[in-house]
């Protein structure tokens, strides 16, 4: 019904005052002519009423008060939105000539993402999960912060999204042909000897390790220490006596634990369930001669 009924109609006045010639302040009223539409929904529309004044007069400022506001914070992220923020990122680029050339610029992909933030809180536990009301929020940890607060005091540029966006930029006109791969290369290798030397020549905060380390037994190969760490086993020999032994522990899903590999120290194949996106198949396993995880 609403849609055949005619519109809501205001009369809409601004009142601008310029005091001492220099400050401007600027008044907005409303007064309803015909409620049209809104009148179905029954809806209470107030007049805003300024003074009745004509361009030119002179008027008596009676009071005046400077109101104190608290700005909010923006809402942390979730998986879910900073995924999202992922597929868009182009709202954040500092340089805003870039946007009208990024419009399909997005930031890995929902898959890759989800992989990096399990890693992130799981693994690295440089980011920890958090419950705000109904949601689980991403919150950087000690760790977190410390990384960013490094990197953010040497204005560390591999963070913003005008690189990525300047990257994508560059590639675009590789596959057009306006740009060679080799300069761009050159490009690349110049940026990351810039960072690392300005990483080195920085003064950072150590990062507290989050890593637990276990020594779980000799190497079978060159008679080290195996340790096992959160992501992986390895052997104390692998500096001086270029050791091979151990690996990532896990393995499609599935982490190694450290009587398994024991198990497979002594030749044995291990056989588990691997989780693949779409499917769930029995997976093998073993050391490789040079004592390596295959």
């Amino acid at each position: 019904m609403a849609a055949f009924l005619p519109p809501l109609v205001q009369n809409k006045v601004d009142l601008v005052v310029t005091i001492d010639n220099t400050k401007t302040f600027t008044s907005k009223g409303k007064t309803l002519v015909s409620k049209g539409w809104t009148e179905l929904y029954r809806r209470t529309i107030n007049d805003i009423e300024l003074p009745d004044v004509k361009e030119g007069d002179i008027i008596v400022v009676k009071d005046f008060a400077v109101p104190t506001k608290t700005s909010q914070c923006p809402k942390r992220y979730t998986s879910g939105t900073l995924t999202e923020w992922c597929e868009n990122p182009t709202k954040d680029l500092d340089d805003k000539s870039l946007k009208s050339k990024l419009k399909n610029l997005k930031i890995g992909t929902p898959a890759t993402l989800s992989e990096a933030i399990k890693t992130l809180v799981f693994v690295d536990k440089q980011v920890a999960l958090k419950k705000e009301g109904k949601n689980q929020v991403l919150q950087p940890t000690e760790a977190g912060m410390t990384i960013y607060n490094n990197l953010s005091a040497i204005n560390f540029s591999l963070l913003e999204v005008d690189t990525t966006g300047s990257w994508e930029i560059a590639l675009e006109e590789i596959i057009e042909g306006s740009r060679s791969f080799e300069d761009f290369e050159k490009e690349i290798q110049a940026f990351v000897n810039a960072m690392i030397l300005e990483i080195k020549n920085s003064n950072m905060t150590a990062v507290a390790s989050n890593f637990s380390k276990e020594v779980i037994g000799k190497c079978t190969k060159c008679g080290g220490d195996i340790i096992q760490t959160d992501k992986s086993f390895y052997c104390t020999g692998y500096k001086e006596n270029n050791c091979m032994s151990g690996g990532f522990r896990n393995v499609g899903g599935h982490s190694i634990t450290k009587e398994e590999f024991k198990q497979l120290q002594q030749g044995e194949d291990l056989v588990f369930d691997a989780v693949f996106p779409k499917e769930r198949v029995e997976a093998k396993t073993k050391i490789q001669t040079k004592g390596s995880l295959e």
